[in-house]
């Protein structure tokens, strides 16, 4: 079988043969600005674009072009540029070649084609999209088209060529021809921002596009997403986020992570909403519906519903495991903590174990039957200070003052819903019970003990004031990795000191970005790999008792 690629000698070659039954154009772009990239009139002249038609036999010669544009004045879009009006002024029921020194260029044409969804907000987004349409209208057509890579500056006469003409239209006089090509309506990032000078005035910035926008602020980087798309999933999540009490420091800890670029990308298309499921897919022809291949009910298929309600064995498994570590993590400083404070006091965990191949994965309640009897609610961690497990259960109200409850519950969501999961969470119940967790606090108080509880305020980052403190705490963790102020509010109810919270919470939001990517592939891999199946299985089921994943 022979490969579809050449050798390497014959890459290397000058001379290499190209088809010899369809026409060759080559392309170039020419950026004088270089390598500064600057816009027409900063440092001069705009970038230029040249196709040159060699003299075949059998084939008709055709005039050389040497072009300017509109638009963004950069190398990429003049490369791009050239390739465009090359394809577009040949006729689409004939084989074309186009040759190109820019390798750039025809991986981002092949991304669009293959996954336009990873190009929908490019800076050259529209330019692209134009270059795959005339590409799609050839193949109706059944002309053959031929994308093909050559060495820049190498002696090949072709390449040398339009080269020329590139820099011709370049440095050339304001009467070179300059042509219309598809613009983008909206510049994601080339935004204006206030930001406070020196002096303590404000001052509204111009931020362009590229360095000045890495190097913004958090504040800043909310305000341009929310003024350039103010409609936009990423918009909606900023707002939102930061009405929640997000910590960005520690939200964007994944951001330092050098290596793992996929990870980067991958948090960044789940909080904007552009991870390509069902959805998305539907929105590019690429399926017929929205819902979800794997659960019985036909759930929305976005990442969201992948990272905390697919019913699937495998990922809804894997979501329990997910909370249950999580849990873990944060009782183990507890454990570490809590026994240099007091003599007697007790931690009940309730999530299980299996993530660590644990046999002994038995749960047991967390609420005490002499505390609140019949109780059935199971917080994740309570932690009880003045009262041993091994002691008896407390009888006079003496007793009872001295034993001091401290109850948090574990819950992963959407990073822009954090206040609608922490509502929710204190309205959850469980069959049989008559109690919520928002009555767990006022109960122990009215039966003598001391409770430790938070209000609207300290769990929402809200301005309500006046609340009673009656509420348990809620650990919220987003599936990207977001973390909030309430959960350094309950890490330091339960003992832990300001420096050793931000640290857990540096962990957690690591084990979020982890298990989330782990949870993706292996959702890829349900797609590729093996045919669409619905709820548990007898090899790995859900167990009714399990963990509630969050």
């Amino acid at each position: 079988m022979q490969q579809p690629w050449p050798e390497l000698a014959q890459y290397r070659d000058r001379e290499r043969a190209f088809p010899p039954d369809c026409n060759i154009v080559f392309t170039d772009g020419s950026d004088p600005n270089q390598p500064s990239n600057s816009a027409p009139g900063a440092d001069g002249k705009p970038c230029g674009c040249g196709v040159h038609y060699p003299t075949r036999a059998g084939h008709q010669k055709k005039a050389d072009r040497a072009f300017r544009f509109d638009g963004d004045q950069t190398i990429n879009r003049a490369e791009l540029t050239a390739i465009y009006k090359a394809l577009e002024w040949e006729r689409r029921d004939v084989d074309v070649a186009i040759a190109t020194d820019s390798l750039c260029s025809l991986q981002q044409i092949r991304k669009t084609l293959l996954r336009p969804h990873l190009t929908t907000d490019h800076r050259h987004g529209a330019l692209l999209r134009a270059v795959a349409q005339v590409l799609q209208e050839r193949h109706d057509t059944g002309a053959k088209t031929r994308l093909l890579k050559v060495r820049g500056h190498s002696a090949i006469a072709g390449n040398d060529a339009a080269d020329a003409l590139a820099k011709k239209a370049s440095h050339g006089a304001d009467d070179v021809e300059k042509l219309q090509t598809p613009q983008e309506q909206i510049r994601a990032f080339d935004f204006a921002c206030k930001t406070v000078n020196e002096e303590g005035r404000t001052v509204t910035v111009i931020l362009k596009p590229g360095k000045d926008f890495l190097n913004a602020s958090h504040e800043a980087r909310v305000i341009a997403v929310c003024r350039a798309k103010p409609n936009s999933m990423a918009a909606k999540w900023a707002t939102r986020s930061k009405a929640s009490g997000l910590l960005p420091n520690l939200s964007n800890g994944f951001r330092g992570l050098r290596a793992n670029t996929t990870l980067k990308r991958l948090m960044w298309e789940i909080r904007s909403g552009t991870w390509h499921g069902n959805a998305r897919k539907r929105m590019f022809g690429q399926s017929n519906h929205k819902s979800c291949d794997f659960c019985p009910n036909g759930h929305y298929d976005d990442a969201a519903h992948v990272l905390t309600g697919c019913t699937h064995a495998r990922l809804g498994g894997m979501n329990t495991d997910r909370h249950n570590e999580a849990t873990h993590m944060i009782a183990d400083p507890i454990r570490n903590k809590a026994h240099r404070e007091c003599t007697d006091w007790t931690l009940i965990v309730h999530a299980g174990l299996k993530f660590r191949e644990d046999k002994n994965d038995t749960l047991v309640p967390t609420i005490p039957e002499w505390a609140i009897p019949g109780c059935k609610l199971c917080p994740d961690l309570v932690l009880i200070r003045g009262w041993a497990r091994d002691s008896p259960p407390p009888t006079t109200p003496e007793e009872k003052k001295r034993i001091t409850f401290v109850i948090a519950d574990v819950g992963f969501g959407r990073g822009d819903t954090h206040c609608e999961r922490v509502r929710r969470k204190q309205t959850h119940t469980t069959e049989g019970s008559t109690l919520g967790y928002a009555d767990i606090i006022p109960t122990l108080r009215k039966s003598g003990f001391n409770a430790i509880g938070f209000n609207e305020k300290s769990l929402l980052d809200s301005e309500t004031k006046g609340t009673v403190d009656q509420y348990i705490g809620i650990i919220s963790i987003g599936i990207t990795g977001e973390m909030y102020t309430s959960t350094q509010h309950v890490l330091q109810a339960m003992d832990l000191n300001k420096y050793q919270s931000k640290c857990l919470m540096q962990a957690l939001h690591k084990h979020a970005c982890a298990t989330s990517e782990r949870t993706i592939k292996s959702r890829r891999a349900l797609e590729f790999g093996s045919a669409p199946q619905a709820g548990g299985n007898a090899t790995n089921p859900i167990q009714p008792g399990a963990a509630d994943p969050g």
